[in-house]
């Protein structure tokens, strides 16, 4: 499915080739004027050139997909009563619950915008190492 945004971007892509092809300049300058990197300017380019503006259009596979306000709301209850449960322990909880990936670093990306993440480095209740002192 093609969204909206897909074909307004590939329309801009397009744009920009045709004002390559008017401006008659070496594609390093043009890009550089552009503010474009140039593996990036020849991929398009290339995707262009063999199947015009329809090669534009992102082609990427998978499904992607939003975490709901339901599953933050189940990420948040969840840290705040089990708190030495890591990312990858909720992450697996909200899956089985609402049956939809969610990965780790999703549920840490979550816990961080809440200010619920752990410090790195230790859980609460585990005790730090004592450190030896040399003497001089």
């Amino acid at each position: 499915m093609v969204t909206n945004k897909q074909i307004q971007k590939s329309k801009e892509l397009a744009n920009l080739f045709e004002d390559y092809k008017k401006s008659k300049m070496p594609p390093t300058k043009f890009c550089e004027e552009r503010d474009i990197h140039t593996s990036k300017f020849y991929y398009w380019k290339k995707r262009f050139e063999s199947k015009g503006i329809a090669g534009l259009i992102d082609q990427r596979k998978g499904t992607p997909y939003k975490i709901t306000e339901m599953e933050r709301a189940f990420i948040q209850k969840t840290k705040v009563t089990k708190r030495l449960k890591s990312g990858k322990d909720i992450a697996e909880m909200t899956k089985k619950k609402f049956n939809k990936p969610i990965t780790r670093q999703h549920a840490n990306n979550i816990l961080r915008e809440l200010g619920l993440n752990d410090p790195v480095g230790r859980k609460t209740g585990k005790p730090i190492k004592k450190t030896r002192v040399l003497k001089t």
